[in-house]
């Protein structure tokens, strides 16, 4: 539809399509539907109709293209484990050219956390990957951290490491800053903006009361 919510047509006629991103040239999308219970279609669909990519076992979340729209970043939930009283979901991060050729695993599960990676966020440049996961099995709701991973899989780093959810990722313009949100736990629910260095450095409070969408 057009930005003033006029010219609404329907692309899709898929009974639960999934994660969708915009291509880089602004008039395609990428997105995800279910197969069934172990396998997963990733399509692009513009006004001519819907174009498969790929199908792939697993079920797959957090579908992001990167800004080249040559890439595409995905998490595979797995068959998840035990921890105790909680079940706890096994998520890894990989990455595909566009036609599902090239895959690379990023981030694999770890043992005890709870899940590997969701809210996947690309740098302008396309160079890094920002995404939030949570390392405390105990602890699976509101002890969640930011950690970035170079798109080639290297230079894994965690850049919050306070108790506490940090979520929502979001890049500056010039790939040297990121915006998150935080917030203490289920007792204070007050959504705060905060923004750090790339490098996890010089963390600032910005703000309360606040969800992140994107950087202008």
């Amino acid at each position: 539809m057009d930005s003033d919510g006029s010219n609404r047509h329907q692309l899709t006629f898929d009974e639960s399509p999934g994660s969708f991103s915009w291509l880089s040239d602004g008039r395609r999308i990428v997105y995800g539907t279910p197969l069934g219970s172990s396998e997963y279609r990733v399509a692009v669909v513009d006004d001519g109709g819907v174009r498969l990519f790929f199908d792939r076992e697993g079920m797959l979340g957090g579908l992001t293209v990167s800004p080249n729209g040559q890439l595409v970043v995905f998490n595979v939930k797995g068959e998840g484990r035990q921890v105790g009283d909680l079940w706890l979901g096994g998520n890894e991060i990989w990455t595909a050219n566009v036609d599902g050729s090239n895959e690379r695993l990023l981030v694999a599960d770890v043992e005890g956390a709870n899940g590997a990676g969701i809210q996947l966020s690309w740098s302008p440049n396309g160079e890094y990957i920002a995404f939030v996961r949570s390392l405390e099995a105990d602890q699976p709701h509101w002890k969640s951290d930011i950690f970035l991973v170079r798109t080639d899989g290297t230079g894994l780093r965690q850049l919050t490491k306070r108790l506490g959810d940090h979520t929502s990722p979001t890049w500056s313009p010039d790939n040297k800053r990121i915006a998150f949100n935080y917030t203490t736990g289920f007792e204070d629910t007050d959504m705060q903006v905060w923004i750090m260095n790339a490098d996890g450095t010089d963390k600032r409070f910005l703000g309360q009361y606040g969800w992140l969408t994107t950087w202008r």
